[in-house]
């Protein structure tokens, strides 16, 4: 018979990070080199641009934020975000004589989401205006 169980909290500066053409946007940490890095955390701040929009990528020890602006050239801007936090792995495996009696893999987590359009404006001759 086989029992396993357990939990545990995604460590987000630990873990192996890649854009959408496979590049490492940043390095997985291994047990032994996270043990010692813990006392000196940092948050990954990346910027890069697809296609002429810009993505923000952040990372902290509790979660990701991935946030995509486009800024047009009549001065609108069009942003979407979505962050993931405190994501919390579950499992458990029982077996008895190579027969599965109960298997489960949960994840438990916050997901923030956000889309918005803006629109700058320069307002020239200020105290005119307000004359």
């Amino acid at each position: 018979s086989i029992d396993i169980q357990g939990s545990y909290d995604v460590d987000f500066p630990s873990i192996e990070i890649r854009d959408g053409n496979g590049e490492v946007i940043q390095e997985g940490k291994s047990s032994a080199t996270h043990q010692i890095e813990l006392m000196s955390i940092h948050s990954l701040r990346k910027t890069f641009s697809i296609n002429g929009y810009t993505i923000y990528l952040t990372t902290n020890q509790s979660g990701l934020k991935a946030e995509v602006v486009k800024k047009t050239e009549n001065g609108l801007i069009y942003q979407a975000s979505v962050g993931i936090q405190g994501i919390k792995v579950d499992y458990v495996f029982n077996s008895e004589e190579k027969e599965i009696q109960d298997a489960y893999f949960k994840l438990n987590y916050h997901l923030q989401e956000g889309i918005s359009v803006k629109k700058k404006y320069e307002i020239k001759n200020m105290l005119t205006f307000l004359a």
